[in-house]
């Protein structure tokens, strides 16, 4: 079964038109320079000998993208783990809808446990503003990737949010894809992990049965853990230029935040995969009104995702530094105190007013956990 039309630019490459796209794509010296960030050992030939054994998108992703991850997995994780997987059936599709703490792994992690258990890998949704030159569109397409236009004015959004819509009902309940979506526009920068209901609400203009709708697209929730976040810094620095009106991001600013996040030390990283979420569903009641019932599913959402969400050590010890406390002091130890305050000071020398911003993003899920 073909896309129509209307997704044309939109939707990733596929087995048939992958090919001199992938060629291409390993002839780029700025892909190779990507690519050797993370294996020095990489040469533009050993790119190109490992592009002729592929020939369809399910050989890139095996072939070409799990090395790549097993690479950065070596060199910047302690640990990788996962838990859920009991949850899904091998021959159904989802929708899962995530947390987002990294421009690249959050996505690439999840299909990564995926393929290698014997699950098909998603499609994966990604905002337009981090296609910044022809190259990263090409990968990103390459690698399953469907673009999300952002930033149009008022008649143009609705217009590309409806066929967004069409495009991800048509991609669960018809080609039988699965899809992961983040809960929100941009990655989590404070901490804490909120659903926007206007996400939900583009899922459901592809009709006005909505509930129907939601139930077809089989949503389960995901959460990401990563014990250390690579771009931590980054972010506390632009919240803190936010709050002091002096942001301003720059053309290859997320460019530069997926590097960062791809070469940066993680700690460990859990993912959780919940439950299918249609039982609950089921459960709303019927007379709830469409604002209403998008609003109960938002907060369902981040109900799992924040019970499915590791907490590891460095979660409560910025807990509690940041409220200047001992609550969770049976947590962690006194050596892992001193290491992740070591760290913290590390990151906001020389800018004391950083400590805030830094201290609440691991802070922000031990506060949801609480709630």
């Amino acid at each position: 079964m073909q896309y129509s039309d209307e997704y044309h630019d939109i939707i990733p490459y596929n087995d048939e038109n992958m090919k001199p796209v992938l060629n291409n794509l390993v002839r780029e010296p700025a892909f190779l320079k990507l690519a050797q960030s993370i294996n020095p050992a990489i040469t533009s030939d050993l790119l190109a000998a490992q592009a002729a054994g592929i020939h369809n998108i399910h050989d890139f992703q095996i072939k070409f993208i799990s090395p790549i991850v097993a690479s950065i997995l070596q060199k910047s994780v302690n640990k990788l783990t996962y838990s859920g997987l009991e949850n899904l059936r091998q021959d159904s599709a989802y929708l899962f809808i995530s947390n987002h703490r990294d421009i690249l792994l959050d996505s690439t992690l999840l299909n990564y446990i995926l393929l290698h258990n014997g699950f098909n890998s998603t499609q994966m949704a990604i905002g337009d503003n981090l296609l910044i030159e022809s190259w990263i569109t090409d990968f990103f397409k390459l690698n399953k990737s469907f673009i999300v236009k952002r930033g149009l004015p008022g008649r143009e959004l609705l217009k590309s949010s409806k066929i967004m819509s069409h495009y991800i009902n048509e991609t669960i309940n018809v080609k039988k894809e699965s899809i992961w979506i983040a809960q929100r526009e941009g990655r989590t920068k404070d901490g804490y992990d909120e659903t926007n209901p206007g996400l939900l609400k583009m899922l459901v203009m592809a009709d006005n049965h909505f509930k129907d709708l939601i139930l077809k697209l089989n949503i389960v929730p995901v959460a990401i853990s990563y014990q250390y976040e690579s771009c931590d810094k980054l972010k506390a620095k632009e919240l803190y230029k936010r709050e002091n009106s002096e942001f301003k991001k720059g053309p290859k600013s997320d460019l530069f935040s997926m590097i960062t996040g791809i070469r940066g030390h993680k700690g460990n990283i859990h993912i959780a995969i919940g439950q299918p979420l249609n039982r609950q569903i089921m459960n709303f009641d019927e007379a709830l009104q469409k604002n209403d019932f998008l609003k109960e599913l938002a907060d369902l959402i981040d109900e799992k995702i924040h019970a499915l969400y590791r907490l590891w050590d460095t979660n409560y010890i910025a807990y509690d530094l940041l409220n200047n406390t001992n609550s969770f002091a049976d947590k962690y130890s006194s050596a892992e105190k001193s290491e992740f305050s070591e760290y913290v000071e590390k990151l906001c020398t020389p800018n004391e007013k950083l400590k805030p911003f830094l201290l609440k993003i691991y802070a922000g899920p031990v506060d949801n956990s609480i709630k």
